[in-house]
């Protein structure tokens, strides 16, 4: 066993911003070849530059196989109040309108609800989707960020199966973890937690963020976590990269997807060493040797 990725997205919310057109063209192209097909964006991804340069590349690209795992309830154009919700009937409509143009003749996997607001406003977009898998349009619906509770209760009483729902959640060597009950698609983000698990934070631009205070605070529950100093300590026996076991971990603990967020394609190398089979099982010793001490009671689960 090694990484599949056939589970992995690729994340292209800094398209436009980390990494432009050139850039993104060869991380495809690579992406491609590792077999990594599915991507993850959405039209308020730096106003839609995201989305652009997404479109271009597939359709300059000769492997046309890619799906698009996108998103609405966010501003899906430049000129909306990014503060507010947008899931009344005509901005999806709006929204769907602008999503199917920019990926014409290109396979939508699922779109996912990106906020979490009033259940009535909720329960609509989520109807309207269900009308959306209907036509064939998508595969099935999603929720970002959102409880089991939470969605058994939006989605009782509509016409939906759970093998059409996922949900995308926010993880980090299952020190930031949550719950996962359901038998609908659980997706992993936020795998390195915007890089800071690997960088000193001084000088970094993530300190430029408009969330930095927000990365800041996931940054130092991560690092004073007791898991984290094992799981380090670990890495180093078994000389792996805590960058690469943080990359392989929702695998080994059932995410259906897990997604990653290159920016230059030097960032794709890590795919390639988890493809190495003696490199990975040196990645299951440091997870057997974690679940055989102190913390396996804990089963991961540092809900954050």
């Amino acid at each position: 066993m090694v990484l599949d990725t056939n589970k992995v997205w690729l994340g292209a919310m800094m398209n436009g911003l980390r990494c432009n057109y050139s850039e993104f063209s060869n991380i495809l192209a690579k992406s491609y070849e590792l077999g990594i097909k599915q991507i993850d964006t959405s039209p308020s991804y730096i106003g839609g530059e995201a989305d652009n340069i997404i479109s271009k590349s597939i359709r300059k690209s000769k492997n046309k196989e890619f799906i698009i795992n996108t998103k609405i309830g966010r501003a899906y154009k430049r000129g909306l109040d990014k503060k507010k919700a947008y899931l009344d009937k005509n901005d999806i409509k709006e929204c769907l309108s602008i999503i199917y143009k920019k990926f014409d003749q290109i396979n939508i996997g699922s779109i996912q609800l990106h906020i979490n607001c009033e259940k009535k406003i909720m329960e609509e977009a989520i109807i309207c989707l269900i009308n959306e898998i209907s036509k064939k349009q998508i595969q099935r619906i999603g929720f970002c960020n959102i409880n089991d509770s939470r969605i058994l209760e939006l989605i009782s009483n509509k016409s939906i199966s759970l093998n059409e729902v996922s949900c995308q959640r926010r993880f980090c060597l299952g020190i930031i973890n949550s719950s996962m009950t359901l038998p609908i698609k659980y997706i992993a983000y936020g795998l390195l937690n915007a890089g800071s698990i690997l960088n000193e934070l001084k000088g970094s631009r993530i300190l430029q963020a408009k969330d930095s205070e927000e990365i800041l605070k996931r940054d130092l529950f991560i690092k004073s976590a007791h898991k984290y100093k094992v799981i380090n300590e670990n890495c180093k026996k078994y000389d792996v990269s805590i960058k690469d076991f943080a990359l392989a971990l929702p695998q080994l603990l059932n995410y259906e997807n897990y997604i990653i967020g290159p920016t230059k394609l030097v960032h794709l190398n890590a795919i390639e060493k988890l493809q190495n089979k003696e490199y990975w099982e040196r990645i299951l010793l440091v997870k057997k040797e974690i679940d055989s001490n102190s913390l396996q009671s804990q089963k991961w689960q540092n809900i954050k």
